[in-house]
C-alpha cells in the first residue's frame, strides 16, 4: 500500500511528465536547463510558478510574494491574499478587506465584503444591506430583509410576522404555537417545557431520565446518589432513603428480612406483618399472624385463625369464621348460624322456623288466590248464558235477596248466583 505522501509525489511526477510532452511544466515544476525536455520541482520554497527554469521563481503561493532576492516572502500588507509577484504590492484581499493602492484596508464595521471604504457589498449577521451600507436588523434578529422584516431569529426567540418574539420559559425552539426543543433539564410536554426529575439534564419525561448530572447514578430513569435513596444531599451523600433502606452516614443500606423501616440492616424500627422486633432484628412470630406482640407472640391472627394461650395462631374452633382466640368466636359463616353466650357458632333454629312460616304463609295465599280466580271465571261463563228468553224458574234460580243476575250482568251486589246459600 502507498502512503498519502508517496501517492501525492507520484501524481506530481505524472503531471510533470504529461506537461513535459506538451512542452511546458505544471505548477511547482520548472524546466531543467541542462535537459530542456525534463520538468523538475521548483527549488525555491513556497514557489508556485518556476517555469521555464526550475531554479528561478516567477510567482509564489497565496499570501506570499517575491522579494528582492527572488525568494517567496509573506505579503507585507495585512489581509492580502495575493501578492505573488511582489510581496510589497497586493493584488487581492481577503474578505472584510478592500484593496487600495496595493494595500488592504479594513471594511466598515459589520461589513463582510466591500469595494471601498464607504461601499459595502455584503453584510455580517444581524445586518442588512441598503445603498452600500450595513444597517442593524430588528431586536434579536439574525437575518433580515429590512428593519421591519426579519427572516431568522436568534436562539431563544421565534419568528412571528417578521418580528422576533421571546420563546416561552426554558424553550429553545418554538414552532407553530408549541415548544419543540427545551433547555437542558427540561422536556416538551403539551407545547410547554416541563422540568426533568432532580439531577437530570436530559429526559423524555419526569420519570424517564436519559442523562444524569456528574457523579449521579441513573437508576431505572431516576437520578440518585445511590441505590435506595429518594432524596440526595449531594452526589455522595443521601438525605432520605427509600422504604426498606436505612441511612448509614449518608449511604442507604437494605433493611433486614421482614423490616419496613430501619436505620441500618441491624436496627429495625418497624417490622412487616407476621414479624416481631427482637432488639432491632425482625423475626417471624408464627404462621397466619398479622400483627406480632413480640418475636415469639402474635397479637392478631389472619381471618379464620385465633391466638392460642401460647401466642401462636391456630384455626378457629366450631366452624367459626372469625375469632379473637381459638375458642372465642366473633363471626359465623352463613346465615343459619349465630353466636351463643359461650361465644360458639350454633344453628339458629328461630331463624329457620321464621323463614319456614313465611314460606308456608306465602304458598297458602297463592293457593287461595288461584282458587278464587277459577270460581270467578266460572261465574262469568254462566252469566253469559242468560238471555231475556230464559225461563222464569231459571231466572228465579239466579235471583237471591234482590240480586237479579239476569238483569244485572255485573251483579253489582256481588251475589254468587251459583251458590243458593250465599248472597251478599
Amino acid at each position: 500500500m502507498f502512503s498519502k505522501s508517496s501517492t501525492a509525489s507520484f501524481l506530481l511526477i505524472f503531471l510533470a511528465f504529461a506537461y513535459q510532452v506538451q512542452g511546458q511544466c505544471p505548477d511547482f515544476f520548472g524546466i531543467d536547463p541542462l535537459n530542456p525536455s525534463s520538468c523538475l520541482p521548483c527549488t525555491i520554497s513556497k514557489c508556485r510558478d518556476c517555469w521555464p527554469n526550475y531554479t528561478q521563481c516567477q510567482a509564489c503561493i497565496a499570501f506570499f510574494g517575491l522579494d528582492m532576492v527572488g525568494e517567496c516572502s509573506k505579503c507585507s500588507s495585512f489581509g492580502c491574499e495575493d501578492c505573488s509577484t511582489n510581496y510589497l504590492s497586493c493584488t487581492k484581499c481577503i474578505s472584510s478587506f478592500y484593496l487600495k493602492d496595493g494595500k488592504c484596508n479594513d471594511c466598515p464595521f459589520s461589513c463582510v465584503s466591500c469595494s471601498s471604504e464607504d461601499y459595502c457589498t455584503k453584510c455580517s449577521s444581524s445586518y442588512y444591506l441598503k445603498d452600500g451600507e450595513c444597517t442593524s436588523c430588528p431586536y434579536k434578529c439574525t437575518a433580515c430583509n429590512s428593519e421591519t422584516e426579519c427572516i431568522q431569529c436568534d436562539l431563544g426567540y421565534y419568528l412571528d410576522n417578521g418580528k422576533c418574539i421571546k420563546n416561552p420559559e426554558n424553550c429553545q425552539e418554538f414552532y407553530e404555537g408549541a415548544c419543540r426543543e427545551c433547555n437542558p433539564g427540561y422536556f416538551p410536554h403539551n407545547g410547554i417545557c416541563v422540568a426533568c426529575g432532580p439531577f437530570c439534564i436530559s429526559c423524555l419525561s419526569e420519570t424517564e431520565c436519559l442523562q444524569c448530572e456528574k457523579d449521579y447514578i441513573n437508576d431505572k430513569g431516576t437520578c440518585t446518589c445511590g441505590i435506595g435513596c429518594s432524596i440526595c444531599k449531594s452526589a455522595q451523600e443521601c438525605l432520605i432513603c427509600d422504604n426498606g433502606y436505612g441511612n448509614n452516614n449518608g449511604i442507604c443500606e437494605p433493611c433486614g428480612s421482614g423490616c419496613e423501616d430501619c436505620s441500618s440492616a441491624t436496627n429495625c424500627f418497624s417490622c412487616s406483618h407476621g414479624y416481631g422486633n427482637n432488639n432491632g432484628i425482625c423475626e417471624r412470630c408464627g404462621y397466619f399472624c398479622n400483627t406480632c406482640e413480640s418475636s415469639t407472640k402474635c397479637a392478631h391472627c389472619e381471618k379464620g385463625y385465633g391466638v392460642t394461650p401460647s401466642g401462636r395462631c391456630d384455626k378457629c374452633k366450631g366452624g367459626c369464621a372469625e375469632c379473637n382466640a381459638v375458642d372465642y368466636c366473633i363471626s359465623c359463616p352463613g346465615m343459619f348460624r349465630e353466636i351463643n353466650s359461650r361465644h360458639e357458632c350454633v344453628i339458629s333454629w328461630w331463624l329457620i322456623f321464621s323463614i319456614a312460616f313465611v314460606l308456608l304463609f306465602s304458598f297458602s295465599c297463592l293457593y287461595y288466590r288461584r282458587k278464587a280466580g277459577t270460581r270467578e271465571r266460572r261465574d262469568s261463563f254462566y252469566r253469559s248464558t242468560l238471555t231475556p228468553d230464559t225461563p222464569d224458574n231459571r231466572i228465579s234460580y239466579y235471583q237471591r235477596d234482590g240480586c237479579d243476575c239476569n238483569r244485572d250482568w255485573d251483579c253489582n251486589c256481588n251475589c254468587d248466583c251459583f251458590n243458593r246459600n250465599k248472597c251478599c
